[in-house]
């Protein structure tokens, strides 16, 4: 039974617990850092109880800070919410030690007997009065429950790639050939030559490089960050308007999986697909096979096929998004995607830009879902294009959501990224060329090279 923290005088009452990570081996998922969350809840007589992987392990370190701050005085933000949707937690008032605290539930932390409800303002709600004390003993259980499941870093789920222990502290307050069919779109075209590529058969015994990888994301006007971001088996996607998050992986694996979702606005729960089709595909794809199993089609009708079934459990039925994926190897990158999409290599040499997929935007109402994968186990004709390049050392590569494509041309990707030395450079400056040109979107992208021996 877990411990109600909040209440009030009509019996209503609040008790959350964090209960361990969603994955116990953090060779799991990419050593992803979701944490399972337990709750108890009762409102207007009726309680319930529900667990689900809603908080990472930041998040939470930050909500216990903010109900220390709220036990305090009214908080800098009068309310916080996270990634997942499923709580928010609101600063409604104080009236001396009496304060009073708003907690919304959503999707899969609702009641049972609850509809869905948008995803801003999720429904139903407890207002609860509590004292300074109360809220310091909540922030206290979330801090010594951190403590107990320490922070995971990204490099755990390769040990060949684990460098110096992970800071536990909690705040104060290639090998098989692919396929090479390739599911031609009508207005298809080949992938433009380039001079000074290595063919694949060139690379004996190589020194393998390290993939120096960085993931932007800014959320724009929006209110939800729909995007969600694949390096590796660890899926990325921040609510805040500018997070960054830089992470190393080494081509010995001997691949590495990139990835872009998008969610199609106004459909169910678009940061939930957008976030549930990476981690299928992370789990689908064949990376860490001996030999890696060649990225191909059937990677995302899979993930396809998870997504309905999972549909109404996950409250997203009739959600979408669009997916772009990109498997680099140390001689080669593969494609495949979906939709129009955002994916180029680029010569640090020259700053020549290769889109390596379609990159037309004609998806408008309606027809934006006939270029998604759509959690509907009805619209499984979906297109896939396949497409494959050499690559060397000189060569960056770069994926990037609509709201980048949309504002910033291949020329511009292609000058920022020659003019600077650092990829995590390279994604600021391609998102600060977004924010000039009027941000309205998510926008998201990935961007790495190799930063070892030339190939």
């Amino acid at each position: 039974m877990i411990q109600p923290h909040l209440s009030n005088a009509a019996g209503d009452s609040f008790g959350l617990d964090i209960l361990g990570y969603e994955f116990a081996d953090p060779r799991q998922d990419g050593g992803d850092d979701w944490l399972m969350v337990g709750i108890e809840a009762c409102t207007q007589g009726r309680c319930w109880g529900a667990r689900f992987p809603c908080l990472r392990w930041d998040e939470a370190n930050k909500l216990a800070a903010w109900l220390d701050e709220s036990a305090i005085d009214e908080p800098e933000r009068t309310e916080i919410g996270f990634t997942e949707p499923n709580l928010h937690f609101e600063y409604l008032s104080r009236d001396g030690d009496s304060i009073r605290i708003r907690v919304l539930f959503s999707a899969e932390l609702q009641p049972p007997w609850q509809p869905d409800t948008p995803r801003q303002r999720p429904d139903p709600r407890l207002d609860s009065e509590c004292t300074s004390a109360a809220l310091n003993s909540f922030a206290s259980l979330v801090r010594e429950r951190l403590a107990r499941y320490p922070r995971r870093r990204l490099d755990q789920a390769d040990p060949q790639n684990a460098a110096e222990p992970a800071d536990n502290g909690v705040e104060a307050g290639p090998t098989a050939e692919p396929n090479e069919a390739l599911i031609q779109p009508s207005d298809s075209r080949e992938s433009p030559d380039i001079d000074d590529w290595a063919a694949a058969d060139s690379i004996e015994e190589p020194d393998v490089p390290d993939l120096d990888v960085c993931v932007g994301q800014s959320r724009g006007r929006p209110p939800v960050q729909s995007d969600a971001l694949l390096v590796g088996g660890r899926v990325f996607q921040e609510k805040a308007m500018r997070p960054w998050t830089c992470a190393g992986h080494s081509v010995r694996d001997p691949c590495v999986l990139l990835g872009v979702a998008e969610g199609v606005p106004g459909l169910p729960r678009p940061n939930a697909v957008a976030k549930f089709l990476l981690r299928a595909v992370a789990e689908l794809d064949g990376c860490d096979e001996d030999p890696p199993r060649p990225l191909d089609e059937g990677v995302l009708r899979a993930a396809h096929r998870l997504l309905c079934e999972e549909a109404d459990l996950r409250r997203f039925a009739g959600g979408a998004a669009r997916v772009a994926l990109a498997e680099v190897r140390i001689d080669r990158v593969v494609t495949l995607y979906t939709a129009p999409a955002g994916i180029y290599l680029v010569d640090l040499r020259s700053g020549e830009v290769t889109p390596l997929a379609i990159t037309e935007h004609t998806a408008i109402g309606d027809a934006q879902t006939r270029c998604a994968i759509v959690a509907n186990p009805e619209e499984s004709d979906f297109p896939v294009y396949r497409t494959q390049a050499p690559l060397t050392c000189h060569h960056v590569i770069v994926l990037c959501s609509d709201g980048v494509t949309a504002l910033v041309s291949e020329r511009a990707i292609g000058q920022i990224v020659k003019n600077t030395d650092h990829r995590d450079d390279d994604a600021e400056s391609i998102l600060d060329a977004v924010d000039v040109r009027g941000e309205s979107e998510n926008a998201s992208i990935v961007v790495c090279d190799f930063t070892g021996p030339a190939g």
